[in-house]
């Protein structure tokens, strides 16, 4: 999730370990070629940061020049196909939606996503966008129609199965096709659209929810924010949590030829071209994805690769005026090296940063967004949250928003680890200012498990949690904990809810845990360390 940024919240809680750790032995994994390919296997390993390693190498600067997008890509000039939904590409992508505890009115529990192919088009003058999408999806019941959500900001020409023009209705951000459609049974649909998009208001007081979805600068620039949901500004979408799926993203980028503006999304690059009309780019995400960790922006784009030791690269896109904060972003893959010491292997195949005039930061599934108005102090500290969110927020999700605390909980810890490691704020001190200010987070807005619909992503569902994972390290010992925070993301099955996380740890731990869990997350006051 977005990280905190200003506020009544310290820098001193965003902050913090006690030691590094010895790198994973498993490979880095390789860049996939379909969707479908799996996620690379955990190691058996326990990850202990009490055994050290070096501390992180001084600031690197960049030693290759950036890239143009289209000078990255493989030759060609292909484009996706829509998908048969019959493939077994796309069973990884079965999910088990379900109607959200606290948002309800997002996401339809009858409707199973499996794949996006969206073809958008976006005029940088009129601000307009054109869209042909192709979902595939699997009912979870049978049904005499198809509900996703989609902007009325958005006008629908058609919806076509196959060659079968369908009635629809649309209106109040709700798409229905009339459709019969039987339970398990895939169907594939095509929806043509087009509008000028504008975000929505998110359900909270923070400063960077006043904009959900996508967001056109005056200059023609784009950028998406949309937790816990706006995804439907800009395509037909189950917008939930719950609701995984492949996608493959076309970006034609028309009108702004001379700006050098190029769409940017999640996954990997696949193709470019570029003519007289613009830019033409796709992307393909194939590990599945929650809607809310989807990402486009456009603008004038080029990247700078690092990489791992290893050999694993990292694609920085940035703008001319993003200059400053370059010298910080090079750093991501030593970051990462760090969290893969504590977590395992980084999960999916590709990872870049792209950095937009969004407010805060964005854990988008493979493509973290970074504020170009982030403080050049402050973006590392938010840079190794919003790569932690890889593990804790993208490869296991939470079924349902009242468990967001089971990302930024465990974002936040790893953020105060780092911060004591290489940022001399030491950990005892940021635990003790969480400490003093947790009971004031939890009366703000609900203990974190139970928080006000109204106050989304406030600081209880943060400090609380990280609170709660300091704990449970002290109560079962640095071997026992790393071993449990490596396994449990790539043990549960895309999604997680509470129940499952802690029934993992008790099993993992061999420790009965409720009365604590109970305490650090349905409780109105702090527990007692």
């Amino acid at each position: 999730m977005r990280g905190i940024v200003g506020g009544a919240l310290a820098v001193a809680l965003l902050a913090g370990c006690t030691g590094s750790t010895p790198q994973p032995t498993a490979p880095q994994p390789a860049r996939s070629s379909h969707p479908g390919t799996a996620a690379p296997t955990a190691t058996s390993s326990a990850h202990n940061p009490a055994s050290s390693q070096s501390s992180l190498s001084p600031s690197m600067q960049p030693t290759t020049p950036a890239a143009d997008a289209c000078s990255l890509a493989p030759p060609g000039r292909r484009l996706p196909r829509a998908i048969d939904p019959e493939s077994p590409v796309l069973d990884s992508a079965e999910s088990t939606p379900r109607e959200d505890s606290v948002y309800p009115a997002y996401g339809d529990p009858s409707v199973d996503v499996l794949h996006y192919l969206l073809d958008l088009t976006w005029s940088s003058p009129s601000k307009r966008l054109s869209g042909v999408e192709h979902v595939t999806l699997r009912p979870t019941a049978d049904d005499t129609e198809v509900a996703l959500a989609l902007s009325s900001r958005l006008r629908v020409r058609d919806v076509r199965l196959g060659s079968r023009m369908l009635p629809f209705t649309h209106s109040g951000d709700q798409l229905r096709v009339s459709l019969k459609v039987k339970r398990d049974k895939r169907i594939q649909l095509k929806i043509r659209y087009s509008g000028t998009p504008r975000p929505v208001p998110g359900p909270s007081t923070r400063a960077d929810s006043e904009r959900l979805g996508l967001v056109a600068e005056p200059n023609g620039d784009v950028w998406t924010s949309q937790e816990p949901y706006g995804a439907f500004t800009w395509y037909a979408v189950n917008d939930q949590p719950a609701d995984k799926a492949l996608y493959d993203i076309v970006v034609r980028v028309r009108g702004a030829r001379d700006s050098g503006q190029v769409g940017i999304a999640n996954g990997m690059l696949r193709s470019c071209t570029s003519g007289k009309d613009g830019r033409t780019t796709w992307w393909q995400l194939a590990d599945p994805a929650a809607s809310y960790l989807t990402a486009l922006a456009i603008g004038p784009y080029a990247a700078t690769e690092r990489t791992t030791r290893r050999g694993f690269p990292i694609d920085l896109w940035t703008r001319p005026m993003d200059a400053a904060l370059l010298p910080i972003l090079v750093k991501a893959p030593k970051q990462l090296e760090w969290l893969e010491a504590r977590l395992g292997p980084y999960p999916f195949a590709s990872l870049g940063i792209v950095v937009t005039d969004m407010d805060g930061a964005m854990e988008t599934q493979t493509l973290v967004t970074m504020s170009s108005g982030l403080p050049p102090e402050r973006a590392p500290l938010v840079l190794v949250h919003e790569l932690a969110h890889q593990w804790y927020g993208d490869l296991v999700t939470p079924a349902d928003w009242r468990d967001v605390w089971m990302n930024e909980g465990m974002a936040l810890y790893l953020q105060w680890l780092y911060a004591d490691e290489f940022l001399d704020e030491p950990l005892d001190s940021t635990l003790a200012t969480a400490r003093a200010k947790d009971a004031e987070y939890r009366a703000e807005a609900g203990p974190p498990g139970d928080y006000d619909p109204t106050k989304f992503a406030l600081r209880n569902v943060y400090v609380s949690p990280a609170l709660m994972w300091d704990a449970l390290r002290r109560k079962v010992g640095d071997r026992v904990f790393w071993d449990v925070v490596s396994a449990w993301p790539r043990t549960a099955d895309g999604t997680g809810t509470r129940a499952e996380l802690f029934a993992f740890i008790e099993k993992r731990t061999g420790r009965e845990l409720s009365s604590f869990f109970d305490a650090w997350i349905m409780g109105t006051k702090t527990p007692h360390a």
